[in-house]
């Protein structure tokens, strides 16, 4: 039994430290020389990139805040009509990459739009008569990320109302509390753990997503990585913005492990197979109908109308052998990328079940560590000190 927990321990080391290697390769690159370019950075355009990621990171945490944890709370506490489709309607958003949106949405709101056009025909408006919001901007970008990512907290949110305690929620009832009662005094002190790691997944996301924030050309953390590596060809200086990421990323990290420090699973110890929902009839019922559907039909179903629209439209000028080979390189990188990762848990998390000891769970959490990570930044460490000759390459 020795020599297997032996083996399992020297397989999840090795496979933790190949994990490692690259984010430990970020702040050996962070030390080298960035000819005073870094600092021309930081007394220049850093503060507008800390400042757009900051505010980006902010608005999409309270957004998808607001938007999934009412939803969790609907699909897990009420009886509803096509419940069983919402149930995983909800998620979907997630299966649509933030920048596909984020074209859709500019291409219906922008001003040669559908819905500006629509409007200057009802209204007789001319340009500059009238005004609409701009959704290349931090606030448009916020709303785009806020519909693909509010998934993270709407799934841990609707675990953790379903696992409370039945109990509790039937004394809620007996002393008379309405259902918005319920969900402020019992059912969201309890989840607020899980909304904390839903959080956390929503602003590691966010931190580390480029496609959406380069397309609405707002300039964050990540895009300053990516611009000062291939535009000023200066991997140390990327390094060092890259260095500065990982500490926001392990804080943020921390923050969650501290919020969840004293939790305890006693929410669970008495359970009850009675349907304790809440039976929503009139405009409640309707309302919460509009909500749920509402938001998957803004964030999946209609950018997915879209989408199949412009396949028909383009689809002999867009079904090209390029087209096809990028379609097979996609699949075959995803279908890489799930095995190892599938491979690599089982392997940390046997061992993890092996050998309950510290060890077992550094090695799970520092293999984890990668998901916290930008691609970007994770391409830093990769990529160091890749020489072609005598000339150092800009590229991966």
């Amino acid at each position: 039994m020795k020599e297997k927990n032996d083996v399992w321990k020297a397989s999840s080391g090795v496979l933790t430290l190949l994990l490692v290697l690259p984010i430990l390769a970020i702040f050996y690159t962070a030390l080298g020389e960035s000819s005073d370019l870094f600092s021309h950075l930081l007394a220049t355009v850093m503060p507008t990139y800390i400042l757009n990621t900051v505010k980006l990171v902010a608005g999409v945490l309270v957004l998808s805040l607001f938007l999934g944890v009412p939803s969790a709370w609907l699909m897990a506490m009420c009886k509803l009509p096509s419940e069983k489709v919402l149930q995983w309607a909800l998620v979907l958003p997630l299966a649509m990459p933030g920048y596909i949106i984020g074209y859709i949405f500019t291409d219906w709101f922008d001003f040669a739009g559908p819905i500006q056009i629509w409007l200057r025909d009802v209204f007789s408006w001319q340009a500059g008569d009238y005004w609409f919001p701009d959704i290349r901007t931090v606030g448009g970008a916020t709303v785009v990320l806020s519909l693909v990512l509010y998934p993270y907290v709407y799934l841990l949110c609707r675990a953790a109302f379903m696992e409370q305690n039945v109990s509790l929620l039937q004394s809620a009832r007996l002393l008379k509390c309405s259902p918005l009662a319920s969900f402020w005094r019992i059912s969201l002190p309890l989840a607020r753990p899980s909304i904390a790691v839903g959080l956390s997944l929503v602003a590691m996301e966010t931190i580390g997503d480029f496609g959406t924030v380069s397309y609405f050309a707002v300039s964050t953390l990540t895009t300053a990585v990516y611009d000062t590596w291939l535009g000023y060809s200066n991997l140390s200086a990327a390094a060092k913005i890259s260095a500065m990421m990982m500490v926001v990323i392990v804080l943020l990290l921390g923050a969650e492990r501290y919020s969840r420090r004293k939790q305890k699973l006693f929410q669970s110890q008495y359970n009850s197979h009675e349907d304790f929902r809440y039976e929503l009839t009139g405009w409640k019922k309707w309302s919460a109908l509009l909500w749920c559907w509402g938001l998957v039909s803004i964030a999946f179903i209609l950018p997915l109308g879209q989408l199949m629209i412009y396949a028909y439209k383009y689809f002999a000028q867009s079904w090209t052998e390029e087209f096809q080979t990028y379609a097979i390189n996609s699949l075959n990188v995803s279908l890489m990328a799930a095995v190892i990762g599938v491979f690599v848990a089982i392997v940390v998390n046997f061992y993890r079940r092996l050998a309950p000891n510290r060890k077992s769970v550094v090695f799970m959490r520092a293999s984890s560590l990668g998901y916290a990570v930008p691609g970007t930044v994770l391409a830093i460490g990769l990529c160091h000190r890749v020489i072609y000759g005598s000339q150092r390459q800009r590229f991966c």
